[in-house]
């Protein structure tokens, strides 16, 4: 969770650096197999275009995004990220103050899970077994929980 909460810092100070923005994108690469287990931060240079910032970063093993628990995100093709395989990919916008944007509050949810056989995510409820997670609020701060209840409270 820590590597997952690092990329999410890098793309909020990669969007106040510049001041135009950024993405903190989350997809499958080129791998099927690895379900939204890898990051990348993108930076807009303007307005309009935007650059890779490092190298995408696959997560440890037994680490997943949740959309089912997240608000806020949308997906789109990134074709300026390598090994995307032209597959949609789930990502947060940051403005250029390192707030998320979205019409509403926005909630980035990580957690230590596992899958089944059919590599379905379990629930966050496997969280009890010692696991932990984080949310990233609308004021781009990560606060981590260590059960699902806890996905709720305000950092």
């Amino acid at each position: 969770m820590d590597l997952a909460a690092s990329m999410a810092l890098s793309a909020r100070i990669e969007a106040m650096s510049f001041g135009y923005g950024s993405l903190l994108v989350i997809d499958n690469g080129d791998n099927p197999e690895h379900k939204l287990q890898r990051m990348a931060v993108l930076r807009y240079t303007n307005s309009t275009n935007l650059e890779l910032v490092g190298k995408p970063t696959s997560l440890p093993q037994g680490s997943f995004f949740l959309p089912n628990y997240s608000k806020g995100m949308s997906t789109t093709n990134i074709s300026n990220l390598p090994g995307a395989a032209n597959t949609p990919a789930y990502f947060f916008k940051f403005n250029g103050s390192g707030h998320l944007v979205s019409a509403s509050e926005s909630r980035l949810v990580f957690a230590g899970n596992t899958m089944d056989v059919a590599g379905n995510l379990q629930d966050p409820p496997g969280m009890i077994q010692g696991r932990r997670g984080f949310i990233l609020r609308n004021n781009g701060r990560p606060a981590f929980f260590y059960i699902s209840e806890q996905m709720g409270l305000n950092p």
